[in-house]
């Protein structure tokens, strides 16, 4: 209430003093309003965005923005998004002026932390007091807690504790879908803050943000592109194609610090070396305020042809990548989940592995079988939180109907997981490990 009424007060002096601005006396009409920027320092969060305004300029002028450090921060249209916990500054130029707004880019605020995993290796199986309950939903589609699943969520059965749950058994491959909790605690718990800390001695890669044209959207497009330490232009590499959520761009995943996570899976020899592309799935004149705006949406519907004509192209040109749909890969949270699904089942011939974090509604579940047996999937893993109200059961949905049409995948449920990035971060974890792990020799 007391906001309220300080917003209704101030609407009011604002009133007041235009109307007091037309009596100002005749010899000061003619001054000419100075053109500057309505804020000369911003401070803004990672993933997050500020706007930026330039005042009095006329309609007619084009305002120019720029950036001095894009690994900072990134600027379209006087919006301002945090990359990188950094100090940089954006630049407005109106003609031959040059506006300066100092940008202060900190990390995104932490919520209160729960205990962190003993190890980031496979734990020992927790007792069956932690199987969730056969009378409660894995996931929470709604904000309802009465509210009836839909569909039977998961197996709830404690299994076999004398069976040999080792890669290639029954026992085995039955936890890979199981969805219980006591086999997310055996099989895909991650330490992920761990993950993503920086570390003395671990080589670090690099991560650039690099344009290319797009000929299906008609403009200049942008993407992150990682390259691990001691990259070669003449050794060839596999890729990995991540994809972001509704509403966001590139910096999604920069923001979560997949550069860092990279790095020390690398170095840990989890994975092999890698190349990484994080394309902006956005419209043609950027991000759409409102997140469920048609553009917005419509951006992941024709990035499809977007990815086989401009993206992958760009990517197979300058990179020194793997054309073989053996070593390529694509994942992606929420919307980019959903489209990580539709992008790997629409081509199959270019993807041997697809990752789906919290996916969103809207596929074309036809689009989930393989019917070549040549170009199966060798992983094909879909994940989700268990308190998840924003997608709520929907992951489930695509599992039944990957399981209905017989295709071999990974299905988990990330026990207390909300629509956030510990989440995401666990899925791109395991995807990676099962997907570019090093293989034997």
């Amino acid at each position: 209430m007391g906001r309220d009424l300080t917003k209704k007060v101030f609407r009011y002096r604002a009133v007041l003093y235009l109307s007091l601005a037309c009596l100002i006396p005749a010899c000061l009409a003619g001054a000419k309003a100075v053109t500057k920027l309505n804020k000369k320092s911003v401070t803004v969060k990672v993933g997050k965005s500020v706007k930026v305004k330039v005042l009095n300029v006329s309609a007619k002028k084009k305002v120019k923005w720029t950036v001095k450090n894009k690994k900072i921060a990134t600027v379209k249209k006087g919006k301002i998004t945090g990359k990188k916990p950094g100090n940089t500054k954006v630049f407005a130029v109106v003609g031959k002026k040059k506006l300066v707004c100092k940008v202060k880019v900190v990390a995104a605020s932490k919520k209160k932390a729960t205990p962190a995993p003993a190890t980031q290796n496979t734990p020992a199986p927790k007792p069956q007091s932690t199987v969730v309950p056969s009378s409660a939903p894995v996931n929470t589609a709604t904000a309802n807690p009465t509210a009836e699943p839909t569909d039977e969520p998961v197996v709830t059965e404690t299994p076999d504790p004398t069976a040999t749950d080792l890669p290639g058994t029954p026992a085995y491959e039955e936890s890979m879908v199981s969805g219980l909790e006591v086999d997310y605690h055996r099989y895909f718990e991650r330490n992920y803050r761990d993950y993503k800390k920086i570390k003395e001695g671990v080589p670090r890669g690099e991560i650039v943000e690099v344009n290319y044209e797009s000929t299906v959207v008609g403009a200049t497009r942008e993407a992150y592109v990682y390259t691990p330490p001691g990259y070669q232009e003449d050794k060839e590499y596999p890729v990995v194609y991540l994809l972001h959520g509704l509403g966001c761009d590139d910096g999604q995943w920069y923001g979560m610090s997949i550069e860092i996570i990279l790095n020390n899976m690398i170095y840990n020899k989890e994975i092999e070396p890698v190349v990484a592309v994080i394309p902006s799935i956005v419209p043609k004149d950027g991000l759409n305020s409102n997140s469920f705006s048609p553009d917005n949406i419509n951006a992941f519907t024709v990035f499809t042809e977007e990815f086989t004509k401009d993206l992958e192209p760009f990517i197979l040109n300058n990179y020194s990548v793997s054309k073989d749909r053996k070593n390529t890969g694509v994942c992606g949270l929420s919307m980019g989940g959903m489209k990580a699904l539709d992008l790997g089942f629409s081509l199959l011939d270019r993807f041997n592995y697809i990752g789906s974090f919290s996916a969103a509604p809207g596929l074309d579940l036809t689009k989930l079988r393989c019917e070549d047996e040549n170009l199966v999937p060798e992983v094909v893993l879909v994940c989700n939180g268990s308190k998840d109200s924003t997608v709520g059961d929907n992951p489930l949905n695509y599992h039944n109907e990957l399981t209905k049409n017989g295709v071999k995948h990974i299905w988990y449920i990330h026990p207390k997981g909300t629509h956030s990035d510990p989440v995401w971060i666990n899925g791109v974890i395991n995807f990676m490990q099962r997907s570019y792990g090093i293989k034997a020799e």
